[in-house]
């Protein structure tokens, strides 16, 4: 028997508070082996393997009231650890926001 891939994604209810999730990317460029950690967990009376992995906060300066252009700043980061869940084991913990695609810094 055979099986594909395994694919894992971000849940929104997984993120620290003031952290949206287009605003997330993954930090692979600094990371080492030992940065990623496996984690077993149960989510919906399932046992699943989550994963930790590093991250970054990324935001950049807002829009003003009635502003239609801005000038392109940096975009500063900050870095936090990020856990993912089993694609097939989200939405159940509550309705939330998920991505399986997330953009590498």
């Amino acid at each position: 028997m055979k099986y594909g891939p395994l694919v894992y994604c971000l849940e929104s209810n997984d993120l620290p508070a003031g952290i949206r999730l287009p605003d997330v990317a993954l930090a692979l460029q600094a990371a080492t082996p030992r940065a990623f950690q496996s984690v077993r967990e149960k989510i919906a009376g399932a046992d699943v393997l989550t994963l930790t992995v590093p991250a970054l906060a990324r935001q950049q300066a807002g829009w003003q009231k009635g502003q239609l252009y801005r000038e392109i700043g940096s975009i500063e980061s900050r870095p936090f650890p990020l856990k993912l869940v089993p694609y097939y084991a989200w939405g159940n913990r509550g309705d939330t926001d998920m991505s399986v695609w997330l953009p590498i810094r």
